[in-house]
């Protein structure tokens, strides 16, 4: 689930009566509106060029007024006073983004030199970035070739991690092969022992076609980071139902994994009923207060 979908899905008000006032509101604007049409002066006994001097707003009967200002800072102030919210408040003891389990690929193919420096350290180098992104979230590590080992349990150090990251090469690893289903069922009882939803973030050049439906049927949110260069295309990886998203020289792929990685642990948030919800309403006060400093220029006084 996007973003976006998920604040449509949340969006609610907390004092929606308030509302009742915008009828209220746009009835006053249009009364006083209509009542501001200019009385023509009259043409005997004075002169064209000071009946010209003496006439403001000639020839412009719609242009803006003071009461379109008033009318649009009561109507921002009515709906922030019914509490627009689509987030709870924040608990101070629970993290803010999901545990996520990492699991690398560690096999010969990924010591392919198509992405610099290689794809192996490519990998390496997005998980460090995927753990800066996410300072203070639990994460683990995983890394699988024929056979798959927990490397780093879930710790909110990323430090910690790092000096194993570097580690791993194919050399390590006692099974040739690449069995990512199996690396799944590690990462998914690391995600049991969590009290908060997760996820689970593939680093790979490609998934065997014999773990895809494995991978499909996944109990908990799977993404895969693709480290293969521009144009090279897996077998397996075409068959995801995950997301599959290509590693870029920037920061984009992780910000996007991380981000759909977390849509499950906001919606657990969501529906947390023990936390309150975050009256955003207050954030309409800076466009009234805006409106109203037109009030200073001359000629914009209600009465």
């Amino acid at each position: 689930m996007t973003d976006l979908a998920l604040f449509f899905e949340a969006f609610h008000l907390l004092r929606p009566l308030w509302l009742l006032m915008l009828p209220v509101i746009t009835g006053l604007w249009w009364q006083v509106r209509q009542g501001h049409v200019r009385r023509d002066l009259p043409t005997d006994g004075v002169a064209p060029h000071l009946r010209k001097a003496l006439t403001v707003g000639s020839g412009n009967r719609q242009r803006l007024r003071a009461i379109d200002g008033v009318a649009a800072a009561l109507a921002l102030a009515a709906i922030g006073a019914a509490g627009p919210t689509w987030t709870r408040l924040p608990d101070p003891f629970v993290a803010r983004s999901a545990p996520v389990v990492a699991v690398l690929k560690v096999t010969p193919s990924m010591t392919e030199i198509d992405i610099a420096p290689s794809r192996l350290e490519r990998g390496k180098q997005k998980i460090r970035d995927f753990l800066d992104l996410r300072a203070g979230a639990r994460t683990a590590l995983v890394a699988y070739a024929g056979s798959a080992h927990g490397v780093v349990p879930m710790t909110e150090d990323p430090g910690v991690m790092v000096p194993y990251l570097q580690g791993l090469s194919p050399d390590v690893m006692p099974q040739e092969g690449a069995n990512a289903g199996r690396a799944l069922e590690l990462a998914t009882a690391l995600l049991a022992e969590e009290t908060a939803p997760g996820g689970v973030l593939f680093v790979t050049d490609g998934i065997d076609p014999t773990d895809v439906d494995a991978l499909n049927a996944a109990e908990v949110p799977v993404a895969v980071l693709a480290v293969l260069p521009e144009g090279t295309g897996d077998a397996g990886l075409d068959r995801l139902t995950a997301t599959v998203v290509r590693v870029t020289p920037d920061n984009a792929d992780v910000r996007q994994l991380d981000r759909l990685l977390n849509a499950a642990y906001r919606r657990a948030m969501l529906e947390n009923t023990d936390q309150p919800w975050e009256d955003r309403g207050h954030w309409l006060a800076w466009p009234a207060a805006l409106l109203m400093l037109i009030w200073f220029r001359r000629g914009w006084t209600m009465h």
